[in-house]
């Protein structure tokens, strides 16, 4: 209902319009809190009874001088049978249609990522290799079209029942385009105008997440403190939105049904009169002015590394991949002025109520830094979709094939400075989750026969089991070529029916080298589903009678799970399984990788813990920051274990298209890079933050294209403000959990106060002495932050939740394992003031020591433990020292092992704090 008046009250509900938190968007349930709720039951006390050999756990406490690793002494042949019985079967078939996976797409959308602190699992944060994107950025206003659709908008915005209603007083105005032009100051002598005033209060609305409520009352605030006279400002919140709707950029809207995916006009209906026809919309935002804007940002070109070092056997990032390489070797990429994309492509409910979704295309540039690639201000966005049907995925690709094509044969960019650039720009690879893949592949879906990506096993349909699809495992796989889909398409064409699981041709063959090569298998949705599908298992109390559950030890995993301490830079702690309903994605894949092999040694049965940890070794070696060949050949050996036995350890119906992928992660690896390069974490983000900002019915294309500008483009907006206190004062919002004032010595940020230690303790200075240290004056450091990583010494560590004080260093004379005692700044100048002249980090540290790791099915491979460890005992030629110093001190230059493939957070993993059961 359109207002009729200025005075009219338009009623707006008591939430953000802009939205909520990204890391709040989309529980896990919320529609369908759990598929097998008897599953979550704990024993009628809420305890468990340890298993017999629980006793031998290990009994010392973390790095606790004795601690010791007792191994498994059971010894089982692995000789499993395969049965199935009626108790299991449902809870076994599991993952039915791709329809779990947009289960999990659609509530799962869990990161929560800042500059470089995000709570990536390990295998997806390499150090220094991590998005920036910012928490205070991830709101935006709802525009409208037009003054007049805006006005509707704002006076019908969705209310829920269940939400608080506000009423609030909002004038109804016309746009004065010619503020967009003249942007007056507020006011006759104002220091501040109308376009800065308007853009720090976004700022401040998004940062803060601030209501609609809340935004119209900061509107009147301002107004009384400006004089009545020859006064630009506006109250009107509709007006607001307005001016951020024709700031950006031009969009075009086309629309089709939603039955036959024909176009018509504005406005019309289907010109074959489809039964349930409804309006979809594509949005276009034109590829090239984006770019356009990105190579005019000062900073962005010489950001970019168009040639890469490449070492043979070694797989760093997407550079170090087959694809890559093929296009380096033909001469398309690795010189001067050529860059590469990845694609993207995701689709999410918009609303509760209805199955209308929002599908967005994203397109990334490969060769921005990895910490810089998923910004917000990077990233671009140049197909939307709305409607209540999926896209076709050659209608979404044909949409944006024709500027691709322009832009691969170059195109001169001005650059931020005065120079032109010819830039020739490709895609080269691309992910998205399993529904939108075979989308996007124009292949069957994962519950139909030859369905898989990478080969064309056909499977077998679960007998009593409608739409799911198993697919055994197979030691030898007919892989797909890029040639094989492109013929199977065509004789698909001509057949009017699916050729080995391909539906037809897809455009994506005429944009990308090798379709399926470059085509990754996401590792986010994959590893979580897969985590999922186990633990439910294990849990599940209705086959408690099943060697391998561990419902009755229920109160004994709890216990474990929660005293685990991870290090600071993971922002969500463990959380108890009968929580798991709302387990965010993060918390999945930290269970399969970090958590669950130390909580359930000695509870799990031996031979199923052993295959378990099978599949953990594997995937630790394909999402290290540096995957070798040898790593590759390794999981491979592991995956074929794991997924060869599951039948036996479990049933044949856990088969279903996730472990079949399993055996296909290596190639992707070879392909691609390690597993962390392709994962959705970063763009799910912003499908997220982007979703959350549509809060009417009615619409959505245009507030979801509008979103989609002012959050990607809000950095820019602020950049190109002339330099003034508002900038400033936006600027500091926008990178607001930086820390300011901080110095930077050996790569590190030092936090917090800094001490004086005058005179250095004898027991330092004998290390120093011993590492022939020269130093004049020493500072002690509360705490370091490097990348995303921040160390903090043992005595200054104050959470109960987390430990940050174990790490992995490099020292030719020591181990690789630390405990941090204190910091030290260490200058050898004689200034007698804090001053600026060269100085080093050092630490003082405990030695440690890993313990045994656990033991796979694979002889000779193991994963390592990296929960507990204990202090070597180092003899050593030292004068005596102080009876609180232990004998293998060591004092270190701080760096960070960077190199080798091992990830530098604390001691390389998580640091546990777990203790064994009383």
């Amino acid at each position: 209902m359109r207002m009729d008046s200025p005075n009219k009250r338009a009623r707006l509900e008591n939430k953000n319009i802009l939205g909520s938190d990204a890391a709040g968007c989309g529980q896990f349930g919320r529609d369908d809190n759990d598929r097998a709720a008897g599953c979550f039951q704990n024993d009628e006390d809420g305890s468990a009874s340890i298993p017999s050999n629980e006793s031998s756990f290990p009994s010392a406490p973390l790095l606790a001088n004795e601690c010791s690793y007792v191994s498994d002494s059971d010894s089982h042949p692995y000789i499993y049978s395969s049965f199935q019985d009626s108790e299991t079967s449902e809870l076994l078939q599991d993952e039915p249609s791709p329809d779990d996976d947009q289960f999990l797409m659609n509530n799962l959308l869990d990161v929560t990522v800042e500059n470089t602190d995000t709570p990536y699992a390990r295998f997806y944060d390499p150090p220094n290799i991590h998005v920036q994107i910012n928490q205070a950025e991830s709101q935006l206003l709802n525009e409208s079209s037009s003054a007049e659709l805006a006005s509707e908008i704002t006076s019908n915005l969705l209310l829920d029942d269940e939400d608080k209603e506000y009423e609030i007083e909002d004038e109804q105005i016309p746009f004065d385009f010619s503020l967009l032009e003249e942007d007056p100051p507020l006011y006759h002598g104002a220091p501040i105008t109308l376009h800065q005033s308007f853009v720090s209060i976004l700022t401040l609305a998004l940062t803060f997440q601030l209501s609609g409520v809340c935004i119209k009352g900061i509107l009147d605030l301002i107004q009384l403190h400006l004089p009545k006279l020859d006064n630009k400002f506006k109250t009107s919140l509709q007006f607001f939105k307005d001016y951020f709707y024709y700031l950006q950029s031009p969009k075009q809207f086309e629309y089709y049904c939603s039955e036959c995916y024909t176009e018509f006009i504005k406005g019309g209906s289907c010109p074959k009169k489809c039964e349930n026809s409804k309006t979809c919309y594509l949005i276009k935002l034109p590829i090239l002015d984006q770019l356009k804007t990105l190579f005019a940002r000062e900073g962005f070109f010489s950001k970019l590394n168009f040639v890469n070092a490449h070492t043979p056997g070694k797989f760093a990032d997407v550079y170090d991949g087959g694809v890559y390489q093929e296009q380096v070797q033909a001469g398309v990429l690795g010189k001067l002025h050529a860059l590469s994309l990845q694609w993207y492509i995701d689709g999410a409910a918009l609303y509760k109520s209805t199955n209308f979704s929002v599908w967005l295309t994203y397109l990334t540039i490969n060769e921005l830094p990895y910490n810089q690639r998923f910004n917000k201000e990077n990233v671009i966005v140049p197909i939307i979709w709305c409607g209540s049907s999926k896209p076709p995925g050659n209608l979404v690709l044909n949409s944006i094939q024709p500027e691709l094509e322009v832009l691969s044969g170059g195109v001169s960019f001005d650059v931020h400075g005065g120079s032109s650039k010819s830039v020739e720009i490709t895609v080269v690879n691309g992910t998205a989750d399993l529904p939108a893949r075979s989308l996007m592949l124009n292949m069957k879906e994962s519950n139909g026969a030859n369905s898989c990506q990478r080969c064309v096993e056909e499977g077998e349909p679960r007998v009593n089991f409608p739409g799911v699809r198993l697919f055994p495992y197979s030691a030898v796989m007919v892989p797909r070529t890029h040639e094989n889909l492109k013929d199977c398409g065509k004789q698909a064409n001509k057949a009017g029916k699916a050729v080995l699981g391909v539906k037809g041709t897809t455009t994506l063959s005429k944009i990308v080298p090798d379709t399926i090569r470059g085509t990754a298998i996401d590792p986010m949705h994959l590893l979580s589903g897969i985590s999922k599908k186990i633990l439910e298992l294990l849990l599940c109390t209705k086959a408690s009678s099943k060697k391998w559950s561990v419902s009755s030890h229920l109160g004994i995993l709890d216990r474990r799970l929660l005293s685990i301490k991870p290090p600071a830079h993971i922002m969500r702690m463990p959380r108890s399984h009968q929580e798991k309903a709302f387990w965010k994605m993060s918390e999945w894949l930290h269970w399969l990788t970090e958590y669950a092999v130390p909580v359930l040694y000695q509870i799990m049965p031996p031979r199923y813990f052993h295959h378990f940890c099978t599949l953990v070794a594997a995937i630790q070696l394909l999402s290290s920051d540096v995957v070798t060949e040898e790593d590759i050949v390794q999981a491979e050996r592991l995956l074929n274990v794991y997924v060869s036995q599951l039948a036996d350890f479990y049933s044949v119906n856990i088969l279903t298209m996730n472990f079949h992928l399993l055996l296909h992660l290596p190639e992707v690896v070879r392909d691609l890079g390690p597993t962390w390069v392709y994962t959705c974490f970063p763009l799910e983000n912003l499908n997220g933050i982007v979703l959350n900002l549509v809060h009417g019915t009615r619409w959505a294309d245009r507030q979801i294209a509008t979103s989609v500008q002012t959050c990607l483009g809000l950095p820019n907006i602020v950049r190109n403000m002339s330099d003034s206190l508002p900038k400033n004062f936006c600027n500091r919002l926008l990178n607001r959990r930086k820390f300011y004032d901080s110095d930077v010595v050996d790569k590190c940020v030092i936090i917090g106060d800094k001490k004086i230690i005058s005179p250095i303790p004898q027991h330092v200075q004998v290390l120093l002495d011993e590492k022939n240290i020269k130093i004049t004056k020493a500072y002690e450091v509360k705490s370091l932050k490097r990348g995303k990583f921040i160390y903090i010494p043992e005595q200054n560590n104050l959470s109960k939740r987390q430990d940050s004080s174990i790490a992995a260093y490099e020292d030719e004379d020591t181990a690789n394992v630390c405990v941090i005692q204190q910091f030290l700044r260490g200058f050898t100048c004689e200034c007698s003031d804090p001053c600026s002249c060269e100085s080093h980090i050092y630490a003082v540290v405990k030695v440690a020591q890993k313990i045994a790791g656990f033991p796979t099915l694979v002889p000779g491979v193991e994963v390592p433990n990296t929960h507990e460890y204990k202090i070597s005992d180092i003899v050593t030629s030292r004068p005596a020292l102080p009876p609180n110093v232990v004998a293998s001190s060591a004092l270190l230059r701080w760096q960070l092992r960077s190199a080798g493939g091992v990830p530098a957070w604390p001691a390389g993993g998580v640091r546990s704090g777990l203790r064994p059961d009383p």
